[in-house]
């Protein structure tokens, strides 16, 4: 049956291509910004039994591996705060399993299994893990000792 509306002219460019990967939507309202992990295996068949894992004050956020292949990307939506990000298992003894972290602006930081290694992540940018704060030695006594004390030995 014909349709009583005039159809729809066609638009004179071809409409885009979707995108290969999923679209992340990070609320940057809430203080998350997207963050790329790049997985590595320089077998070319995976990282077997070794796995990453991300915490944040100690709770495991993402976790997970390259299950096959040589290379594979994780995008994670995370807040500003200090972070650690942790590869471990048994397959790395004879291979190059690695990891690069990406920020935003192309900064990054790496790594081989077996890693522990603690970053900072601040309004869409990746830093290294930021310096104990400096502790100060106690003031020595205004008062003297009533007696001297024993020399060191």
């Amino acid at each position: 049956l014909p349709s009583s509306s005039p159809t729809p002219v066609p638009t004179p460019l071809p409409t885009p291509l979707p995108t290969p990967l999923p679209s992340y939507d990070c609320s940057e309202d809430d203080g998350k910004h997207l963050y790329k992990l790049i997985m590595t295996a320089e077998n070319g068949a995976g990282w077997g039994d070794v796995t990453y894992t991300i915490t944040t004050n100690g709770t495991a956020r993402f976790t997970g591996t390259l299950a096959d292949g040589s290379w594979g990307v994780r995008y994670f939506c995370i807040e500003d705060n200090i972070h650690t990000i942790e590869l471990n298992g048994t397959s790395h003894e004879d291979e190059d399993l690695c990891f690069q972290f990406d920020d935003t602006d192309g900064d990054a930081f790496s790594g081989c299994a077996p890693i522990t290694d603690i970053f900072h992540t601040a309004q869409g940018e990746i830093f290294g893990a930021p310096s104990p704060q400096p502790t100060a030695t106690p003031v020595p006594s205004p008062i003297p000792t009533p007696q001297p004390s024993p020399l060191p030995s």
